[in-house]
């Protein structure tokens, strides 16, 4: 299975270029849009075309401001995305709002949230942390890979349908090929296949093990890295550095700052990059990689939020992720 790794601008370079020669279909999927250069240019292209296009995302847009729910700061986001959504529909592109009819969606954004983010155009599939926004490219470190693998795009055409038809219900593993499976969590209750899985290649780590994430692990995910580092297997964490400022990003900061403490040994090491790190990617023994929507969060779990990735065993895609973030090796 050939894989191209994107960053956020190439990701959305590789959008546009295939929008512009589409010929049968267009799906982009993601939980958050945030109306601006990037929604204009996606949508300005498809209006160009004239084929079938769903514009589908979470109700976490209308329903969050600044990281909290909007009663909180008010629904500054909401009032920017109506003249989007107006937008679309002058475009003739077919929107979904999912989770819109959820109560929980008013007071708690962030329960039953679909965290996935899927484009599908023609014969073309994406996956990966990347969401519709100009900050996505102007601040953010994230992550989309790409495939035209027919087996890869057939099933991310399936499990859009079951997104807008709300039959996403079971999580479940879809082989690709013997090196390649598809991971998908429907949003249950403290359960996710993908944790399952990261978990259990971080327990059988041999070499190394480096974890990209915008949030800092909790539970048996962070009890498992530093079993790790104690048993002198190299520990690498990626994530923002402390600068930025939000209720998230402080609760974040502390459970970095705890991670530290209780990592104080040379095979444990914590950096903190500029910017957004927004990307969600594991690396075990530079072989083996998850790489998605997922969090590896204990607390996304618990949140029953819906997500999706790939897990692999192809060293040139893992050798690919770590060039992405550079050089993460321990001196």
């Amino acid at each position: 299975m050939k894989i191209a790794v994107h960053n956020s601008k190439e990701y959305y370079d590789s959008l546009v270029s295939h929008i512009k020669t589409a010929q049968e279909r267009i799906d982009l999927h993601a939980m958050f849009i945030y109306p601006g250069r990037v929604s204009n240019t996606l949508i300005h292209e498809i209006s160009l075309k004239n084929i079938p296009t769903t514009f589908s995302f979470d109700a976490f847009t209308l329903f969050a401001a600044n990281g909290l729910p909007a009663w909180i700061f008010g629904y500054t986001n909401l009032f920017r995305v109506i003249p989007f959504l107006t937008q679309i529909g002058s475009a003739h592109i077919a929107r979904q709002i999912i989770g819109l009819k959820n109560p929980m969606s008013y007071l708690f954004p962030f329960v039953g949230r679909n965290h996935m983010k899927i484009s599908v155009i023609d014969n073309t599939g994406y996956i990966g942390g990347v969401n519709i926004d100009d900050a996505e490219v102007d601040t953010y470190q994230d992550c989309m890979i790409e495939s035209s693998e027919p087996k890869f795009v057939e099933v991310l055409r399936s499990i859009l349908k079951e997104i807008h038809t709300n039959m996403l219900r079971t999580n479940r593993a879809i082989p690709i090929d013997s090196s390649h499976t598809i991971l998908v969590d429907a949003g249950k209750t403290a359960s996710s296949i993908i944790q399952t899985n990261a978990q259990q290649l971080i327990q059988n780590a041999k070499k190394s093990i480096t974890l990209i994430t915008p949030v800092m692990p909790l539970g048996k995910t962070r009890k498992l890295l530093l079993q790790a580092s104690e048993n002198n297997i190299p520990v690498t964490l990626i994530t923002s550095r402390e600068e930025r400022f939000s209720i998230l990003f402080l609760i974040n900061n502390m459970i970095a700052r705890i991670l530290l403490a209780q990592g104080q040994n040379d095979s444990f090491r914590l950096i903190r990059r500029p910017g957004m790190v927004h990307a969600k990617i594991l690396i075990v023994d530079n072989e083996k990689t998850i790489v998605g929507s997922h969090n590896f969060s204990e607390i996304g779990v618990l949140c029953h939020t819906a997500e999706i990735a790939l897990c692999s065993s192809d060293k040139t895609l893992a050798g690919e992720l770590t060039s992405l973030f550079g050089n993460t090796k321990h001196s």
